[in-house]
């Protein structure tokens, strides 16, 4: 029996009977309320267009938009050493993979067309398009990461200055269109207190994932810059030392060199590119541990447990919107927990990991899985 508490109020019994038919595909959920990055939606694309006509300008704006926004898509999904291995983008593929777009802040005159464009794609036929050159894919988001960016400039070591021109060079990134969304420490006076510029030259101090536990996070990027004047371009090389620290896991670090693509480009110029280097470094981070195949799935049959009717509803609206999980079926509804069948793209532990970005606990508990909401930290 389905419901086996005789003592169920009236109320309680109303609210379980309304999620009785719970079925979805995660595929089809509804994602309008959500104000968070989506994995197949490519955001502030900017197009300039000149022709005969500014309709004509507009039409090959738009498509131009939508061919970098699917050169940014792969960039952000798949290994770079693969990008190689597709055909360059036409049209046809366009019209398969783009399921719509949007634009912002329009300008015309009668020859020339402005805007900016968010580019929303297909995900089956994006993941389609993948699977005929066996490339695999990630279709997980990163909770945010925490930056904390130094520069070596002029003879000088910066942090926490105002005038720190590779910290305003993170302020203007907008991580959107990456894995990986970054954020910035707040500038307090403990902070500066604690930690000084001249601690990060040689290696990371051992006191600093505290200041990742001031966001709740646990790890943390430094990332120097050392900048130099190229005279001969007359713009600036920039030397880029990460290091990724987390809790109970070994420092990742790397070197990137940041030539300047263009001549005449200035400071702030050359670090905003060098910035887009740093943030690709991060996602391919995290993109080894999420990449997952077209067409291979599993199935799991897992008991969520929940203290009260709005936890369950929590947990309907994490996993209907989960990229992984492409469809689940409730099979039984008790009065503080559920039983569900998923079938999941990837491997368990990358439905573990993609659920705890969401704030949930996917274990075995006595060989059943179980779902659980991930307990906050205590200071």
């Amino acid at each position: 029996m389905l419901f086996n508490n005789k003592y169920i109020s009236v109320v309680y019994l109303a609210f379980l009977m309304l999620f009785i038919s719970f079925e979805v595909s995660a595929q089809q959920a509804d994602k309008q309320d959500s104000f968070l990055p989506e994995i197949y939606s490519i955001y502030n694309i900017a197009v300039d267009e000149t022709a005969k006509n500014v309709d004509r300008a507009r039409s090959s704006a738009i498509k131009k938009g939508q061919k970098e926004a699917f050169g940014k898509l792969l960039r952000k999904i798949i290994r770079t050493e693969d990008v190689s291995k597709l055909p360059p983008a036409d049209a046809n593929l366009m019209l398969e993979v783009v399921s719509g777009f949007e634009v912002q802040n329009e300008k015309r005159s009668s020859v020339r067309y402005l805007a900016d464009m968010t580019v929303h794609f297909n995900p089956e036929r994006v993941q389609q398009f993948l699977a005929e050159y066996d490339i695999a894919y990630a279709e997980t988001l990163s909770t945010p990461q925490i930056i904390l960016p130094i520069v070596i400039y002029n003879g000088t070591i910066q942090l926490w200055d105002q005038d720190n021109p590779w910290w305003a060079a993170w302020a203007r990134h907008h991580s959107l269109n990456n894995l990986v969304r970054t954020f910035l420490p707040a500038r307090t006076l403990d902070n500066r207190m604690q930690f000084s510029a001249l601690q990060f030259r040689d290696s990371n101090p051992e006191n600093i994932l505290d200041l990742a536990g001031q966001y709740d996070q646990d790890s943390i990027m430094v990332v120097i810059a050392t900048v130099m004047k190229n005279f001969e371009t007359n713009s600036y090389d920039v030397t880029l030392d990460t290091r990724l620290t987390a809790v109970n896991s070994e420092t990742l670090t790397g070197r990137i060199n940041h030539t300047a693509p263009e001549l005449d480009m200035t400071i702030d110029e050359s670090l905003d590119g060098a910035v887009e280097a740093a943030a690709y470094w991060l996602d391919n981070q995290w993109k080894q541990k999420v990449l997952v195949q077209f067409g291979v799935t599993s199935e799991l049959n897992i008991k969520a447990v929940f203290e009260n009717p709005q936890e369950w509803r929590t947990y309907q609206n994490v996993l209907s919107k989960a990229p992984l999980i492409k469809n689940m079926s409730l099979q039984k509804l008790q009065v503080s927990e559920a039983h569900l069948n998923v079938r999941h793209a990837g491997e368990v532990e990358q439905l573990i990991l993609a659920l705890s970005q969401e704030g949930l606990t996917l274990e075995q508990q006595d060989e059943q899985w179980t779902l659980l909401s991930t307990p906050e930290e205590t200071p």
